[in-house]
């Protein structure tokens, strides 16, 4: 992966190699709670399979960060909303499909006995609406990847840096306070919950990223303070499930660490060793590791129940997961995810990119 620089030697180089993180510490959270399934062995520590959960919360914090790097690129004309939209719809959807495809396959041929595949349901889970019963489970949230897209693209027609991050952050406060007013559903629960602050703190991040002259980091040395924040929360804070925090306290416990996480990492500057070459091709394919590895997950728990292998010790047997999800996640992002991203984007939208080197999400 190449250089990435704005108006001297920055690259977001180890924001890609965060993106691998969160996707594995997503893949690792699903594993551990699908082994709780086993029947002998100690049982994984609460706080251990929670805090997993938090790789989310990294996600949402960059995603506010790289929609405002990549909008508004040094010397050019900010990005139109319908160009924006268009790209983050292109961006989004093809490999969406393409994996609800796959999961309605599995309805058609009874392997989903317990999921509804109801018409009203695989519509609002195809246009990524809420929907407590959609087909893919982790959609919620692309649900809020759409969600701050669309409020976002609107601020983009006033062309200002400031007034996009302000704007954007000041309406989601907004419909955050409605939300409870609105009929009960889906909907209400839906903008209410103050997770969508974590892409506004990533707007701000950017912001001061790009208001700097010379960037001056937040030392690498801060990660692990804060990396060991997130992984501590799920012990210091109550919680019902191991599926993660509850909002409002999650915003604090996981969102604010997961700033200081990024801002660690956009320090990091390109290296060619294998290690981190394969670590940056992680965050390359951490769209479809996030998207598949949900079939692993399916494929553990049912061997778990159908077979021998919940009396089996699961360490081992974790550890084969993780690196299963993992693989095919690479498999789909090299065979499936890179071939549809150059069939549906067209070859004027690549020359008015940022350079090729920006993280695949910001493609």
């Amino acid at each position: 992966m190449a250089h990435c620089s704005v108006g001297g030697s920055r690259d977001l180089f180890g924001v890609q190699i965060l993106r691998g993180i969160a996707a594995s510490a997503v893949v690792v959270h699903h594993t551990l709670e699908e082994s709780l399934g086993a029947h002998v062995g100690s049982r994984s520590p609460d706080w251990l399979i929670t805090s997993g959960a938090s790789g989310v919360d990294i996600f949402f914090v960059i995603s506010g960060f790289i929609m405002l790097y990549v909008s508004f690129p040094p010397a050019r004309t900010p990005l139109a909303p319908g160009t924006f939209l268009r790209k983050r719809v292109l961006r989004i959807f093809p490999l969406y499909w393409t994996v609800c495809l796959v999961m309605l396959g599995l309805g058609v041929v009874g392997f989903m006995s317990s999921k509804s595949f109801g018409t009203d349901t695989v519509l609002k889970s195809l246009l990524l609406i809420p929907d407590s019963d959609a087909l893919i489970g982790v959609s919620w949230t692309l649900s809020y990847e759409i969600y701050f897209y669309a409020i976002f693209a609107s601020t983009l027609m006033f062309g200002s840096r400031g007034t996009s991050v302000l704007a954007t952050s000041l309406a989601i406060v907004i419909l955050m306070m409605l939300g409870p007013l609105m009929p009960a559903g889906d909907i209400g629960r839906f903008v209410s919950d103050p997770i969508a602050l974590e892409f506004c703190f990533g707007l701000f991040l950017a912001w001061d990223f790009e208001a700097r002259g010379e960037w001056a980091p937040i030392s690498f040395v801060w990660f692990p303070i804060a990396f060991s924040a997130l992984a501590a929360a799920p012990a210091l804070v109550p919680h019902d499930t191991t599926g993660g925090l509850s909002s409002p306290v999650r915003v604090i416990a996981w969102g604010l660490p997961a700033v200081f996480v990024l801002a660690s990492f956009l320090s990091l500057k390109e290296s060619r060793r294998r290690g981190m070459q394969f670590a940056a091709l992680l965050g390359d394919a951490s769209y479809s590791i996030y998207l598949t590895h949900i079939f692993v997950m399916i494929a553990y728990a049912k061997l778990l129940k159908s077979t021998g292998l919940a009396e089996v010790s699961q360490p081992p047997v974790i550890l084969l997961v993780i690196v299963t999800a993992v693989a095919v996640g690479l498999l789909t992002h090299l065979s499936i995810e890179r071939p549809l991203q150059a069939l549906v984007r067209s070859p004027a939208s690549r020359r008015i990119d940022r350079p090729a080197t920006l993280p695949e999400e910001a493609r």
